[in-house]
């Protein structure tokens, strides 16, 4: 708290007369609050600057010849220091000079004790809000800078191993999971749910139960695994495996497969996206698209004639870490266009306005869907 605040301010002061005036009032205002140093010139003022950190400098405008306030604080200009300048000069310029190299407060001799401790009072108060205020900015850059750092390490195992990874304590309550690109456990940033709550498939949910079951009962540090396949599941094989970790907690690998043959195809009218080789195909005509481009294009194809939102498409393609930005979607689904639909008829993808967007075959008006061949 500000009054428990203990300050160390320097007074320059030529005159010895008026230097020991200032101090006394300042002992008077709060002597165990406010420690006073004395400097009587240009010289011994830089030089206990050099040595000691103020939080406030009070200065005579006029100190021992050449030199006056301005020159000081033409000094000092990069250590942040609030200024009060003392001066009986009535001069306009004066003030407006001292403004201009940073003063923050007047003085006007001869001192007035109750002014002093008002002025005073207040430009410490904006130093304490200015100085917390920079913490502040410096603890979210720190958190920011983190979090960077955690995207890019997010990223790079998604790269290194793109499968859904969960961790749940020892009631099966979801702490927290990674890389969850298809939102199978729901929407973005879903935790605290139990087991039974995740909106997955029914035989899935068994199957993790059972599995963290297993993990739990198997008393050892090493891997519970099993693969199966599961036709209500949107991959057709997919394998679980389970990790003890501290407190009874259990993390779950879900690693998921596409078929590896010329027959694992994702098919909209001419629209064709080739699992095992990523090659996308309108009609006759190859479709080079970046990654960005075919997450984008997968996720449209594996919901067709669903509305998705610009959350769920930033979730999808950019991941839970992502940045907002202002049209980052917009100017990914215009690049999309421009590739898979201009050109070419049926159009795929549709605005929904206010709300995000779909991906519309052609036979959606007669509930026809995009097929999985």
């Amino acid at each position: 708290m500000e009054s428990q605040a203990s300050y160390r301010l320097l007074l320059v002061e030529d005159s010895e007369e008026q230097r020991l005036i200032v101090e006394q009032m300042l002992l008077q205002i709060d002597s165990e609050r406010y420690q006073v140093d004395s400097a009587a010139t240009y010289a011994e003022a830089l030089t206990f600057i050099q040595r000691h950190s103020y939080d406030m400098l009070l200065i005579d405008f006029y100190l021992d010849s050449p030199h006056t306030a301005l020159d000081l604080m033409q000094e000092v200009r990069l250590l942040n220091l609030p200024v009060v300048v003392i001066t009986a000069d009535e001069d306009r310029t004066v003030f407006l000079q001292c403004f201009q190299k940073g003063a923050k407060e007047f003085l006007n001799k001869p001192v007035n004790l109750v002014e002093m401790q008002v002025r005073l009072r207040s430009v410490l108060h904006a130093r304490n809000y200015e100085r917390s205020l920079l913490e502040e900015i410096q603890e979210r850059r720190r958190i920011e800078m983190q979090l960077r750092q955690q995207e890019r390490m997010n990223r790079i195992l998604v790269e290194a191993f793109p499968h859904l990874i969960m961790r749940f304590d020892q009631d099966n309550i979801l702490l927290d999971y990674k890389n969850d690109p298809d939102c199978l456990l729901g929407p973005p940033g879903t935790k605290g749910k139990s087991l039974r709550e995740l909106p997955l498939p029914e035989n899935l949910r068994r199957q993790i139960s059972q599995l963290t079951h297993l993990v739990r009962e198997s008393n050892t540090d090493e891997e519970v695994s099993y693969s199966t396949r599961n036709e209500d599941f949107e991959l057709t094989r997919y394998e679980l495996q389970g990790y003890p970790s501290e407190n009874k907690e259990v993390i779950i690998f879900l690693r998921t497969y596409d078929e590896q043959d010329e027959y694992s195809l994702l098919t909209a009218h001419n629209l064709t996206i080739n699992l095992s080789n990523k090659e996308v195909r309108r009609g006759s005509n190859t479709i080079y698209l970046n990654r960005k481009e075919y997450r984008m294009l997968l996720y449209f194809m594996k919901n067709p004639n669903r509305i998705l939102s610009k959350d769920m498409i930033l979730n999808t393609v950019w991941g839970h870490d992502y940045e907002p930005e202002a049209r980052v979607v917009d100017t990914l689904i215009a690049r999309l266009r421009k590739k898979i639909d201009q050109g070419f008829e049926p159009k795929f993808i549709t605005t929904e306005r206010g709300v995000g967007y779909s991906f519309r075959t052609s036979d959606w008006r007669k509930g026809r869907e995009v097929t999985h061949d």
